[in-house]
């Protein structure tokens, strides 16, 4: 089966705005802030102006960013038309400094978030509950590269808590 964004829809609720100027308290609890902060970071990018960035269009929202889960961060993307017009309008956009061909971090970002939804993982807590090599083998069928899908999860666990986040 082949990623294909924005072929599906995603509901979500959202939550009042409590937009707080301290930077991601709640990450190590947040899926959707863990996920961007670790495809950055196995990237070797600095996550800290995309997940501002996430944070600010949130807010825009009338949602707060801290509470967001997989379902509320794919609902972004399907908001902004995919992963290209995400990195544009939400993300660290590079396409100036890369090759048109060149993979940008939202399509990874999306690519996950989509597995994990499929898997029924919304939150840190229901990451825990679920098969990695079943994980593993739907990031595959849906055209992840296989070399990233580990230290992407070994990152998102609970056990890796966001450090040096500021």
């Amino acid at each position: 089966m082949q990623h294909t964004p924005g072929d599906r829809r995603y509901t979500c609720g959202t939550a009042p705005s409590h937009h707080r100027e301290a930077p991601m308290p709640d990450a190590a609890d947040n899926l959707a802030l863990r996920l961007l902060d670790a495809v950055h970071r196995t990237r070797g990018v600095d996550p800290g102006i995309v997940t501002d960035r996430y944070r600010a269009y949130r807010a825009a929202q009338g949602a707060d960013a801290g509470h967001d889960g997989i379902r509320a961060l794919l609902r972004t993307f399907e908001e902004t038309g995919g992963s290209a017009q995400w990195a544009g309008k939400v993300g660290h956009y590079r396409r100036r400094y890369s090759p048109e061909d060149a993979p940008i971090a939202a399509d990874t970002v999306e690519l996950a978030a989509d597995v994990l939804y499929r898997h029924g993982v919304d939150t840190v807590d229901d990451l825990a509950g679920t098969d990695d090599t079943t994980l593993a083998d739907d990031w595959q069928r849906a055209g992840g590269d296989p070399a990233v899908w580990q230290p992407l999860l070994d990152a998102l666990r609970p056990a890796r808590a966001l450090s040096g986040v500021a």
